[in-house]
């Protein structure tokens, strides 16, 4: 009898055994609106035993052979009391085998979507699910709905379909998020293809274009992009106009390219091919748009030719950046010649300098610069200077590194006369013209002004003193339009500029064979200041320099005094 009960237990105790070996696969089923999925019969390509699921929830019975961590590939079984499903998550079906001895309640989340009829209905929600998951960073799931979108079109609408392309597209999307950068590739060259065949001047050929073009920058082929993005601007600007965005963008862009691979001839055309069409269509009132996109044309071209004015007209891009300022102003017909408001004009004139003048964003204001001489011998003129304010200084996010000293403010150092008409000339010494006679026109010097001036004569000739009152004159208006290393950065309680101003015995009167010439030389710890001029029987200038800049103007003076 022992015996027996003892061999009962032992088969008892091997039942309970090999029962509790037994793994499954604990299966929580929603479809893609997060709604629990019943009468639906999901199994696996290991041959594992389904059990009826209860609520949403199935298992699966693992054939022995199943190790834990084995992969395991589901399937929905296709049965006529339930619709056409697809396996969204996990990502190709594929869960991991639960270990021996695992929780009771470890579940695998399982999402399904309804297919449905093949048609493009279908597709469609494939295609927006497939966008969803693509936000959420869920990019093989994104995949597998895409490719399965792309499946019902092509037999439902055609390979060649604008929906069918517009599928392609996203899928390539996908492909590049996961730096699959070949197989994007092909994608957008295969919607090209198709784009160029069905419709060539429409904006959608053009945003394959542009894809294709991004895939090329991943891929390093970067001279390739450059018919690509001249391609698509021509397509946009044909099609949706020249301020459309996506036509900015790619001219934006365009522009870039054409300057990393320094081809200055094709940027020079594209920048000029802006221009005009913005002469053409400038009549009538201005979009907020319109203004901000030619701003920056003319500004972005005027800089382009102030880099490369040794071969450009250099006037032309301070008129560009000039007609920028006024736009931004809104101001028009504001030209260096108009009788305006000379402190405004002078402003002007400052922010056409491109980078030796005042950056947009940098607050100045201009003053009037008073001086007795000045007042003697130019009684029509006003002289004008343009100060910087003080800026504070810059710290660091934590408030402590200083990342930007404090600027006490000072004055710019170029010089603006305005006659009684208001006619401005503003004279600068900031940029440096290359040697060649043609250029020296663009940027006058103060002996220039001075002789249009007509400085006024007490006497058929000048006296000495008269002649070292003009040369002390002339180095006060070197100093104010910026002479090297002697630069105007502080103000005097008056609020003028500091500059250096002899008195005018300090002068030195020199002559010899019918010419006069005076002559002052500081020596001072910034270097050597000194001014020159000479002067004729008749006291005309015939020559004049200040800290190293000579200019010899005696033909000019005799025909114009």
């Amino acid at each position: 009898m022992i015996n027996i009960c003892m061999t009962l237990l032992l088969a008892l105790a091997g039942l309970s055994n090999s029962q509790s070996s037994d793994r499954y696969l604990t299966l929580k089923v929603f479809d893609t609106d997060e709604k629990k999925v019943s009468k639906i019969i999901v199994t696996c390509k290991e041959n594992c035993a389904p059990v009826p699921s209860v609520d949403g929830v199935i298992k699966l019975k693992l054939p022995p052979r199943i190790h834990s961590g084995d992969s395991i590939t589901l399937e929905i079984v296709k049965h006529p009391d339930h619709p056409n499903w697809m396996i969204v998550s996990p990502p190709g079906g594929r869960a991991p085998a639960p270990a021996p001895g695992g929780k009771a309640d470890e579940v695998v989340s399982l999402s399904v979507v309804n297919v449905g009829k093949a048609d493009s209905d279908s597709a469609k929600r494939l295609d927006e699910l497939a966008r969803r998951y693509f936000t959420q960073a869920k990019y093989d799931e994104a995949e597998s709905l895409c490719r399965k979108a792309l499946e019902i079109n092509e037999q439902a609408l055609g390979p060649e379909h604008e929906e069918t392309v517009e599928i392609l597209r996203h899928l390539a999307f996908v492909y590049e998020e996961q730096k699959k950068f070949a197989e994007a590739g092909t994608i957008h060259e295969r919607a090209l293809k198709i784009n160029e065949k069905t419709r060539p001047e429409q904006p959608e050929t053009a945003d394959s274009l542009t894809n294709l073009a991004d895939i090329y920058y991943h891929q390093g082929k970067y001279k390739e992009r450059i018919p690509l993005y001249k391609r698509a601007f021509d397509i946009y600007e044909k099609a949706l106009g020249f301020d459309h965005p996506k036509t900015s963008e790619c001219f934006n862009y365009l522009i870039k390219l054409y300057l990393s691979e320094n081809q200055q001839d094709d940027l020079d055309l594209l920048y000029r091919h802006a221009v005009d069409i913005y002469e053409k269509t400038s009549g009538g009132m201005m979009s907020d748009r319109r203004r901000k996109n030619i701003i920056e044309i003319f500004e972005q071209y005027g800089q382009f030719l102030l880099q490369h004015y040794w071969q450009r007209d250099f006037r032309e891009a301070m008129k560009l950046i000039a007609r920028a300022y006024d736009l931004r102003e809104g101001m028009e017909n504001s030209g260096a010649d108009a009788k305006i408001d000379p402190k405004r004009q002078m402003k002007r004139y400052l922010r056409s300098m491109g980078p030796w003048g005042l950056s947009g964003d940098q607050p100045s204001e201009i003053r009037e610069y008073k001086h007795p001489l000045l007042s003697k011998y130019l009684p029509d003129h006003t002289f004008y200077i343009a100060y910087i304010p003080a800026s504070p200084a810059v710290y660091e996010e934590d408030g402590k590194t200083l990342k930007q000293d404090k600027f006490e403010g000072g004055y710019f150092p170029c010089l603006g006369v305005a006659d009684r008409e208001n006619r401005l000339t503003v004279f600068n010494n900031l940029v440096r013209i290359p040697i060649a006679e043609e250029y020296r026109k663009h940027w006058p010097l103060i002996e220039d002004f001075m002789t249009r001036a007509s400085i006024k004569r007490f006497a058929s000739a000048r006296t000495d003193d008269e002649m070292r009152e003009i040369t002390r004159m002339y180095l006060i208006l070197s100093q104010l339009k910026g002479l090297d290393g002697f630069g105007i950065n502080f103000e005097d309680k008056k609020g003028l500029p500091v500059i250096r101003d002899p008195k005018t015995e300090e002068f030195k009167v020199k002559k010899e064979e019918g010419q006069t010439t005076v002559s002052y030389v500081f020596e001072g710890p910034e270097g050597q200041l000194q001014a020159e001029l000479s002067f004729d029987r008749e006291g005309n200038i015939t020559e004049g320099r200040a800290g190293g800049l000579r200019t010899n103007i005696s033909d000019r003076l005799r025909r114009t005094q």
